[in-house]
């Protein structure tokens, strides 16, 4: 869900023509800056300025990256800075956008609010039988400690387990972050903030309902995480004051499936589906610069796509599923960004998967295919199939 690159870029373009024409104004940028701009400035400490959402949105980013850890002997931040694998554009361990993952580290080297913050623990799992992608890390910033959940990276596994939330309340990631978060809190007396940008912010949100009686989680942050199909769990979120979502006006990944009614929408920099990325995402002192209402390009969107998985029945979104990953899984590029890398050499394997497929299926994945464009062109057709029923009625 985070990564821009692993989606076809003439969609992209598309969309981004749409914007031009449904953003509304936003206040003059004055002075502002985005979360790597701030660690270099902030100068002080937590003791002198306690935890607030810009911490929170930079180590949701930050929680993408691999860190090796050992629970008996914690590394700071400034300690991993100092390892070249850290500082070099394209690490050997996974992170979000490796040179500004780079930049961010050098800054928290140098940054007297982030530098002595240790990295407890972290788990990482990725299973692709059991289509699973999970990365948890635990942040102890003194009184505090900070639990962030990786979002979806371009692997196919990440993006299966997201294509699973269509047709399943639960997802694997589920037991293995309460597990996580469980842990922390029983080898600790702080008190706990979780928190997750794309799928990790729906997985913290997760959490937060799951542990909904454990007093000591102080706050959760969803970064532009995803909607919940189960009702159960959207209406605990909008009784629980802890929990607080943030989406850009263009939000289209935070939009999906059945979202909360309190949800704040801030700038961006950035438009259409690019405003995903949050360092695109505008800071003015200590707090992002909040909007009224999402652009038309975002409602429009909203509709379009939660429109199409809403006329599929989640057996076929299942079918469709198993389908798409199965002729991936073929490929000789394993994620969604080395195959729009070297697309010109995706496209015979592509049509060999396609064709490869039985007769009943190519005939159900072009229904379904059909289905989506129909949607994203008119982001009301179910609005005027139902009129038209109900006037032929």
């Amino acid at each position: 869900m985070n990564q821009i690159a692993a989606l076809p870029r003439f969609c992209l373009f598309a969309i981004a023509y749409t914007h031009l024409s449904s953003s509304q104004k936003s206040p003059t940028i004055c002075a502002d800056m985005n979360f790597l701009t701030y660690a270099r400035k902030k100068a002080e400490g937590f003791d002198e300025s306690p935890f607030n959402i810009v911490d929170a949105v930079l180590l949701s980013w930050l929680s993408y990256t691999d860190f090796d850890t050992d629970p008996d002997h914690p590394l700071s931040l400034a300690e991993y800075a100092e390892k070249s694998e850290y500082l070099t554009p394209t690490p050997h361990l996974d992170c979000f956008l490796p040179k500004k993952s780079a930049a961010l580290m050098k800054a928290l080297h140098d940054s007297k609010r982030y530098q002595s913050i240790l990295v407890l623990r972290q788990k990482r799992v990725k299973e692709k039988k059991g289509r699973v992608e999970f990365k948890a890390t635990a942040f102890d910033l003194g009184d505090l400690i900070v639990i962030g959940f990786e979002g979806t990276t371009p692997c196919y596994i990440g993006w299966e387990e997201d294509f699973v939330l269509s047709f399943k309340e639960e997802i694997a990631s589920y037991p293995l972050a309460i597990e996580f978060v469980g842990d922390v809190l029983s080898n600790s007396n702080k008190n706990v903030v979780i928190l997750g940008h794309s799928k990790g912010g729906h997985i913290a949100a997760y959490c937060l309902y799951a542990l909904q009686r454990e007093s000591r989680i102080q706050s959760c942050y969803s970064f532009e995480g995803p909607g919940f199909r189960d009702k159960k769990v959207l209406d605990y979120l909008k009784s629980d004051s802890r929990y607080t979502k943030i989406v850009p006006s263009d939000s289209i990944v935070g939009m999906l499936f059945n979202c909360e009614d309190d949800i704040k929408i801030i700038r961006s920099l950035n438009v259409a589906v690019f405003q995903h990325n949050p360092l695109e995402w505008v800071i003015r002192g200590d707090d992002f610069i909040y909007l009224k209402k999402r652009s038309l390009t975002s409602s429009n969107l909203d509709k379009s796509i939660n429109g199409w998985i809403n006329a599929i029945v989640p057996d076929d979104r299942e079918r469709f599923t198993k389908i798409l990953f199965g002729a991936l899984d073929s490929f000789e590029a394993q994620d969604f960004a080395t195959f729009f890398r070297q697309f010109p050499r995706q496209i015979r394997p592509a049509h060999a998967a396609y064709k490869a497929l039985s007769k009943e299926d190519r005939v159900f994945f072009n229904k379904v295919i059909r289905q989506l464009i129909r949607h994203l062109a008119n982001p009301n057709v179910d609005k005027k199939a139902k009129k038209k029923k109900t006037v032929t009625k």
